[in-house]
């Protein structure tokens, strides 16, 4: 996967600040993978912009800091990065996930995870929940199919499942509300601007969903 789009996915944020690249990656063992993988590109980068590239994560005590110059340095930092990786590996809950869930438990953003073959929704940040005016036991386990097309759905999956991501996604969908006045569940009807991962949550393929943006735009619909 290529570096722009690598730091384009769910969970990564990243900012350019004067000479100075900060890459925000979803968890430890996620930036030691970049390290090691594309060092070359992260000197290039800090080449192009006269400066520096800053890899963090969510609780570091230290960033990793990539120059120009280390570029000439052929092994040393993908053999440390290999070996703190290794190390890190123990420490993992979720291995699979190659994300942080206190990043996305913690994100100002609402963040889904479905499962792929049925849509059920297994993850949901209190953003999510506060966006759908649902608790826990009321939208987790629920199939996302009821708030959305589902022949956008499908494609829009189809995209996820064929290039692992899919990013700043413009689409139609529902998100649910409680009329004040009857206290009936409805539905209305918004656009939403989204970056999409597929993932492994639990040994199940997943869609990891990050909303970005979301303004609604018609009339609600009955539940």
């Amino acid at each position: 996967m290529e570096l722009i789009n690598l730091v384009n996915c769910p969970g990564w944020h990243w900012a350019l600040k004067q000479n100075i690249a900060i890459i925000n990656a979803p968890s430890e063992r996620a930036a030691l993978i970049l390290l090691e993988n594309s060092f070359d590109k992260l000197a290039i980068t800090a080449a192009k912009i006269k400066g520096q590239v800053l890899v963090k994560w969510l609780g570091c005590d230290e960033p990793f800091k990539i120059t120009a110059e280390m570029a000439n340095i052929p092994n040393e930092p993908r053999e440390t990065a290999k070996k703190n990786l290794e190390s890190s590996e123990s420490e993992l809950i979720i291995p699979e996930l190659e994300i942080d869930l206190n990043s996305i438990y913690n994100n100002p953003l609402p963040v889904y995870i479905n499962q792929l073959s049925d849509q059920k929704v297994l993850f949901a940040n209190p953003a999510a929940l506060k966006a759908q005016g649902k608790k826990p036991a009321e939208f987790l386990g629920e199939s996302a199919a009821a708030l959305n097309e589902p022949e956008e759905l499908e494609y829009r999956d189809s995209l996820i499942i064929k290039d692992s991501f899919l990013n700043e996604y413009r689409y139609n969908a529902l998100r649910w509300y409680k009329e004040p006045e009857t206290h009936l569940w409805r539905r209305k009807r918004m656009e939403f601007y989204s970056n999409f991962r597929k993932i492994n949550y639990l040994g199940e393929p997943c869609r990891l969903a990050v909303v970005l943006e979301a303004v609604e735009t018609g009339k609600t619909v009955g539940s």
